[in-house]
């Protein structure tokens, strides 16, 4: 499709909770209509509702009438459905935590949540802690009306989780009269409308057949205000709700304009997992997917990702949900556990406490943790004291170690991962975790194809690719000390802006002077769309830390090993190197002819905040790269003009 991409958002049902081990909205409707017979659907008769398609929300409604009682499906929910604190206890489905990092990484702004329960809702907080807007309640849908009327681009850089049918957590919210099930109030009305319009919209779990929704979907899609609608389905039996049929029969008129049916054997999680491999390289899609499903996915990427999007992978949730899934009773405590290894592995074997605190998701565990343990402070001593725990705990196991010598721990311990190659370290850990926290391969998943061997073949894989991808993230928050007195510096935002210039960079200077990561066209060829023939005609001057330095079982001094031999495997035109005592490496540099790239990092953090430097800051920066040059090691024409 050639039409520029627009905003999707995506109006999540209960099947998108399925996985969580949470009851359908339809199989909730069957206990009460076992339980009174046809005494709900004469209730429903008498309010003009037909019971065969009625929704949820009509039921509660039609319990709250026949039992007299404002309480009762209040209820009746709480007994089936988590609030946030019981959400803690689940493992979290995939799909919801890979809608969560979307949001988190702006390819999304607007989730709308038909679901009382609670579990997408901790997904978010989660990931995003409060960095969104949580609109629950007619107040609050009032409040958010007002600010889009006073302001009307308000919405474009907001992120949003709305709930217009309520939450358990708050009784009061929840929609359960008659009328009401029929059609939205007017402040929800006007926000919905304002959020769906010109929008794509992907409906997945969900059903379509709330009369309210319909009142605001299918007139809008009927006036041309919709842009394409994608329905995920498990089954695909809800491609036949009367709701839908409307769709389909709106959609038929146009012809810039389509509705998708996707039926899909996995439900929300599959749905979002391929969806990722479709924003991820195309051959990353699996192959024995139908060419029909895979243009599906290619359009929804189409439609959700601008052109600059570049965004950190999800293979961290995958490890995440494969091991959680196939543990026998995942506590608050493996959970932490699991959530140390993910980090180890994303720090390439070599982290610090502060490291881990840099983790919004390990800190909620740790905050979940202190809880249970009556300790509700939030300051990071406190979050410490339990991570000192478990990291000792890991220690015992053999899955990290410190080391004991001081040179290593200057401004706090530092944690390894051991392993003298990527399968050893990757084995050792499954090892580990299989003997240490019950994980059951075959309990990951039910299908055929999911048997243990590739459970087991699936996770290596993924393990392989977070140690390789290093996870960071680019912040716009200059956290370094301006020592080099920078002028006049433009702050690199993302990722692909990183790429880009660091390709510029390369393309215009026959010359480099590198320090360390920012130089990662070096280690990742295809990442950058670079083959070892473009560096024939390359002066590279790198300063690095000696594996050497590094304790001798660590993966960090393998991995150190490794590069180092590649590079002097590298067709460079001249390959000059030196070492820097790790504990001074701090400034990273990429200096090239005109331009060059700086980022400061100390303490194995893994946010870092990178800025383009040209003019007087580069050449400062040049001076600061010869002393170092000189300090540490004799490398004959290190000196750059």
């Amino acid at each position: 499709m050639t039409r520029k991409p627009r905003n999707t958002v995506f109006i999540v049902g209960a099947g998108a909770s399925y996985s969580a081990g949470l009851p359908m909205a339809s199989e909730l409707v069957d206990k009460l209509r076992k339980a009174f017979e046809d005494k709900l659907n004469k209730i429903l008769e008498e309010h003009g509702i037909n019971p065969k398609i009625a929704s949820m929300e009509a039921f509660l409604s039609a319990y709250k009438t026949l039992t007299d009682d404002e309480d009762a499906p209040f209820r009746f929910l709480h007994k089936y459905l988590p609030d946030i604190d019981k959400a803690r206890d689940k493992v979290l489905p995939l799909g919801y935590v890979i809608l969560a990092h979307f949001m988190k990484q702006n390819l999304i702004k607007h989730i709308i949540s038909l679901n009382q329960d609670e579990i997408l809702d901790r997904a978010l907080f989660k990931m995003l802690g409060r960095d969104f807007r949580y609109v629950i309640s007619k107040s609050l849908f009032k409040h958010l009306r007002d600010q889009i009327e006073q302001n009307p681009k308000y919405l474009d850089n907001k992120r949003i989780l709305l709930k217009p049918h309520g939450t358990i957590h708050l009784g009061a919210t929840l929609r359960v009269d008659l009328e009401n099930t029929k059609r939205f109030e007017k402040d929800k009305k006007v926000v919905l409308e304002r959020v769906l319009e010109e929008k794509n919209i992907v409906l997945i779990g969900y059903r379509f057949n709330d009369g309210d929704m319909q009142g605001i979907i299918l007139p809008m899609a009927i006036e041309g205000k919709l842009n394409n609608i994608y329905v995920v389905s498990r089954k695909g039996t809800i491609f036949k709700e009367p709701g839908i049929k409307g769709l389909e029969s709106i959609y038929k008129k146009y012809k810039d304009k389509y509705l998708y049916l996707i039926k899909i054997k996995g439900g929300a999680d599959k749905f979002f997992r391929e969806l990722c491999k479709a924003l991820y390289p195309p051959k990353e899609i699996r192959k024995d997917l139908k060419r029909l499903e895979k243009n599906k996915y290619e359009e929804i990427k189409d439609q959700i990702q601008k052109e600059t999007a570049y965004y950190p992978g999800i293979t961290e949730h995958r490890v995440r949900d494969i091991i959680l899934s196939g543990i026998e009773e995942p506590t608050l405590e493996k959970k932490i556990y699991v959530e140390i290894i993910i980090i180890a592995l994303k720090t390439r074997g070599k982290f610090k406490i502060k490291t881990l605190l840099e983790s919004h998701w390990m800190r909620c565990l740790i905050q979940d943790y202190n809880e249970k343990s009556q300790d509700s402070s939030k300051s990071n001593e406190f979050i410490k004291l339990p991570l000192k725990k478990f990291l000792s705990t890991l220690k015992d196991w053999g899955i990290i170690f410190s080391s004991e010598s001081e040179a290593f721990n200057p401004d706090g311990e530092t944690y390894y991962l051991k392993g003298k190659d990527e399968n050893e370290l990757i084995n050792d850990i499954i090892k580990k975790i299989r003997k240490k926290m019950n994980f059951n391969p075959q309990k990951v998943s039910t299908e055929k194809e999911s048997k243990e061997s590739k459970v087991i073949e699936k996770l290596k894989q993924l393990m392989e690719k977070l140690l390789k991808e290093f996870d960071y993230d680019l912040i716009s928050d200059p956290i370094y000390p301006n020592i080099f007195g920078f002028k006049k510096v433009k702050l690199i935002k993302n990722r692909e802006e990183f790429k880009k210039l660091s390709l510029d960079i390369f393309e215009k200077s026959d010359k480099l002077c590198m320090i360390a990561e920012t130089g990662e066209f070096l280690t990742t060829l295809e990442k950058f769309g670079l083959k070892k023939e473009d560096f024939k005609k390359k002066k590279i001057i790198l300063g690095v830390s000696h594996p050497e330095n590094q304790p001798k079982d660590s993966f960090h001094k393998y991995r150190s090993e490794s590069i180092l031999k590649k590079l002097e495997e590298m067709p460079f035109k001249k390959l000059s190197k030196f070492f820097i005592p790790w504990e001074e490496n701090c400034h990273r540099m990429t200096l090239g002819k005109e331009k060059g790239l700086y980022f400061y990092r100390k303490n194995k953090s893994t946010k870092f905040c990178v800025v383009e430097v040209e003019g007087e800051d580069l050449k400062n920066l040049k001076e600061y790269f010869n002393i170092i040059a000189k300090k540490y090691g004799t490398v004959p024409g290190c000196v750059i003009r």
